[in-house]
């Protein structure tokens, strides 16, 4: 699954809505989380959020807000409908899993063609896509996904010295996928350490999940 998945966000709020105490205040409260998620997802998602997704985000929320309105459930009831929503859940990650299976078996299969048996593979979850996954795969020099590929340069000695530094061994234990780059400028010499998983090229200074490091040039 997704760290970011709208899915758990508008299940979950919609069925709490439904157990809830007819009442404004917490009326108001369900209203405007209710607003805040379909606002990010169905309108500032466009682009990242598949299409599917955002349709069932305005349908959920419109169905939250008829179910109550109508009275479909109510504290009464309440954990009927909490006991609905996480059956659903359940249903979507179950498919989740079933496909990301699959899609773990084609990612290894591709990474075994392409660098041989000691290959080191992923299928790396598409915030906002699901059921999409994207492949990766490494060799001891370089990563490589759909349509792309980078050198790491991790055998390269001003490389070696970086990855010995506290900010250099802190990267190197995080990214299954570690990338290096050095770059020689007027301010001296440094190395940039980035995991694959997150940019397939450098990504500005001391951004996420990447580390610039000062490397004293050899006299």
């Amino acid at each position: 699954m997704a760290i970011v998945d709208p899915f758990f966000w508008i299940v979950p709020l919609v069925t709490l809505a439904w157990g809830e105490r007819r009442h404004w205040r917490p009326a108001l409260v369900y209203l405007l989380a209710l607003l805040a998620v379909t606002a990010l997802v169905g309108v500032r998602g466009s682009g990242v959020v598949v299409w599917w997704v955002r349709l069932f985000t305005v349908l959920a929320a419109a169905t939250g807000v008829i179910g109550w309105e109508r009275h479909w459930f109510g504290v009464a009831r309440r954990r009927r409908a909490a006991a609905y929503g996480l059956l659903v859940l359940v249903v979507y990650i179950g498919a989740s899993a079933a496909a990301g299976t699959l899609a773990k078996r084609e990612a290894r299969a591709a990474a075994t063609r392409r660098f041989g048996p000691d290959a080191r593979w992923a299928a790396l979850t598409v915030v906002g896509r699901p059921f999409h996954w994207e492949p990766l795969a490494a060799s001891a020099d370089t990563v490589a996904g759909p349509g792309w590929s980078t050198p790491r340069h991790l055998d390269d000695p001003v490389v070696r010295a970086a990855l010995h530094t506290p900010s250099g061994r802190a990267m190197s234990q995080f990214a299954r996928f570690l990338v290096a780059s050095i770059d020689s400028s007027a301010d001296g010499r440094w190395v940039a350490l980035w995991d694959a998983r997150f940019h397939r090229a450098a990504p500005p200074r001391n951004g996420w999940a990447a580390v610039l490091i000062p490397v004293p040039s050899a006299h």
